[in-house]
Parts: C-alpha cells; structure tokens; sequence
C-alpha cells in the first residue's frame, strides 16, 4: 500500500500527471483490502474534493469496503447509491453484494440476494459467460449505464438486459460460508442442484473449496461428509479433466486439498491411489512435480504443514531478494 502510495504521490508531483477515476478506483481498493479503514475514507473524500466522476468500478469497491468492514448498513447505502446513480445492477455487483454479506455475518440477507438472483426473468439468457458477447461484457454495461443516465425512463427495460443470475463466483462465494464454514451439507446439496438448473460448471476453485469442506468437517462418525460423497467429487473431477473441460487443470493447491482431505476421511493406501490418478493426468513442471512427491511424502508421514511452511519461506525470501 504504502508503494502505491509513493507511486501515486511522485506521479502528480514529479510528473504532473493527475490522477484519475482509474488511479483512485485503484488505491480506494488497495487501502480497504490492507484493512486500512481510514486511508481509504481519506482517498474517498479526495475523489469529491476533486469531482471525480464515481464509476461502476467504484461503487463496486465501495459496497465490498462496506463487507470488509463489517458494515451491512453501508453495503445497503453503497448499493442503493449505485442504483440511483444509473449503473446497471449485473452478476458481478450481486456477487459483491452476497460476498459483503456474508462478511457482515448477515447470512439471512445474502440468501436473499442469491434466491433473487435464481427468480429473475430478464432479456439477457444470451448475454452469458457462455456466449461471444461476454469478452464485451464490460463494454456493453457501460454503454447501457450511459443510455439509462441520458434517458432515466428507460432504465428498467434497459436493466433487464443486464446478466443477473448466478454465476461460478456466485457459487464458491456460497459454497466457502456453507461448506467450508459451517459444513452444511444440505445446503450444499441444494446448491449443487441449483448449478445443474443454472448450467453452471463446477470449475477448479469451487473443486478446491469442496476438499476443503471434506478436510474440515470429514472423517468423523455420525458426519454428512463421508469418504462415498468425497469419492463422488473426485469421480467428477477426474472426469471432467478427461473431458476436457475448459479450464480445469490440476495445479498444486488442487491436489493438496483434495489429498488432505482424502487423507482426513479414508487410509493412506487410498490417498496413494488418488495421487497416481492426479499424476496420471496432470502437467506440471519439473520443480512442481517434485514439489508434489515431497508434500505427498511429509502428508502420509503426518507432516502435511511442513513443506508448505517451507514453500512460503522460499517465496518471502524471493520477495525480499527482488525489493
């Protein structure tokens, strides 16, 4: 935070280049992700002082610095001002909205946004991740923004063209609070449900957060995660990787989670099992490779933390060595 700060600083002082929407979109969001409240009000209130136009970037930081702080009044407040403001309301903000929530801890409110979510009926079924126009996704919204700004009265039917229903980051947003969270597998169940109704593919984060539900809640008698519906998930994860399912590839995090959690629920004959199915198909590097047969060693000799705490040393000393 405090480079972007010093970048920005010499930019306007020794360059003479002002910042724009851009630059305080920018170090707005990086000040609230830091956890640092009161830079990022003081970089807000620098925005009016200066009449920069708030864009549909900001207001989605806005309502996310709301979550971050814990604040459900204020995701309420940001939201509404970017409704009233003519932006078009879209997957991306809901996303936002629900993901604030949960930050809040107002689970009964994100619901609410996400059954809203599945109940619209609007015009764009072929304005979807799926479809060309969503590399112009962003392109379309603001000329949209624009119209409903010019000529207010057409705002609704304007909205209507906007993508509202749930998406993969709808999903693992939801997926993190009931699975991994609160282990609610009947929620989950019904989520799944919801994604086969919605046509949503189960990608490679909403996988990993899955393993994580199983290592965190698994393994336990009487539990609802069991090794059966474990081996479910890694049947459909091995065949949508043969399927070829675009992507979806197994990279390191994947496999830790998904051997971590084979390791909590079943024995260590299984966890072997399932490395030589990911082996078998990934393609991974040499270095990371042989990363994978050290942690597979340290897990089944019960040091699951050992080469990762190894790997985040070699990382910080990278990082130090580059400054």
């Amino acid at each position: 935070m405090e480079d972007a700060l010093q970048l920005w600083k010499e930019m306007e002082r020794d360059a003479s280049v002002q910042g724009n929407d851009i630059t305080f979109n920018i170090l707005f969001d990086a000040a609230s992700k830091s956890g640092n409240f009161p830079l990022a009000e003081r970089i807000y209130k620098e925005m009016e002082s200066r009449n920069i136009p708030f864009t549909r970037f900001h207001h989605v930081s806005l309502i996310h610095f709301f979550g971050l702080k814990q604040d459900p009044d204020g995701v309420r407040a940001a939201y509404k001002e970017m409704v009233e403001a003519g932006e078009m309301v879209d997957t991306t903000v809901l996303n936002c909205v629900i993901s604030s929530f949960f930050k809040c801890r107002e689970v009964e409110s994100a619901m609410r946004v996400y059954e809203h979510m599945k109940g619209i009926q609007n015009k764009a079924d072929g304005f979807s991740s799926k479809s060309h126009h969503a590399e112009n996704a962003t392109d379309v919204l603001k000329r949209l923004t624009k119209i409903s700004k010019t000529c207010p009265e057409f705002r609704p039917k304007l909205q209507e063209l906007a993508p509202t229903a749930p998406d993969g980051r709808t999903y693992r947003t939801l997926f993190e609070h009931f699975a991994v969270k609160t282990g609610d597998f009947n929620t989950v169940a019904m989520l799944l449900e919801d994604m086969r109704t919605f046509d949503v593919v189960v990608n490679g984060g909403i996988f990993l957060v899955l393993f994580k539900a199983f290592k965190k809640h698994g393994g336990y008698v009487g539990t609802d995660w069991t090794a059966d519906r474990l081996s479910t998930v890694l049947v459909a994860l091995l065949e949508d990787l043969d399927d070829g399912v675009k992507g979806l590839y197994l990279d390191t995090w994947l496999m830790m989670w998904a051997l971590r959690a084979f390791g909590q629920c079943t024995s260590k004959e299984v966890v072997l099992e399932v490395y030589e199915e990911f082996r078998s198909r990934w393609r991974l590097v040499e270095d990371k490779a042989q990363f994978m047969d050290a942690y597979l060693n340290n897990l089944l000799a019960g040091k699951d933390g050992a080469v990762h705490r190894e790997r985040f040393a070699t990382r910080m000393t990278t990082r130090a060595t580059r400054k």
